[in-house]
């Protein structure tokens, strides 16, 4: 085995031998690097979904939300089913039959 192929192999086993805590730490690092921060909604952006979430529970048409949850913005589309103004929940039922609650408070958009 040449001098070469020594070294090489004692790089490819270098990251396997990584402490746990360090290993750890990297994939915390690589998330922290994707996360996007919470959109800050100004008052006639709030209104505007308001007045969209309406509209979709009175003509029951399909809509597309984008929210954040969790670092990240989604989007999903589906039929409002229920909105609770009391706890501020919206219940959306996809097309795949799949209920998701969302907290008014993640919507950031809504397209009827």
């Amino acid at each position: 085995m040449t001098e070469e192929m020594k070294r090489r192999g004692k790089i490819k086993w270098n990251s396997a031998m990584m402490m746990p805590e360090y290993v750890e730490a990297l994939q915390e690092l690589f998330a922290s690097e994707s996360h996007v921060p919470r959109p800050i909604l100004d008052p006639n952006q709030i209104e505007t979904i308001h007045e969209q979430l309406q509209h979709a529970l009175k003509q029951h048409c399909q809509v597309t939300i984008t929210y954040y949850r969790q670092h990240q913005m989604h989007q999903v589309t589906g039929m409002i089913k229920k909105w609770d103004q009391l706890q501020k929940m919206l219940t959306l039922t996809t097309p795949d039959t799949l209920e998701l609650r969302l907290q008014i408070r993640d919507v950031t958009e809504i397209l009827v």
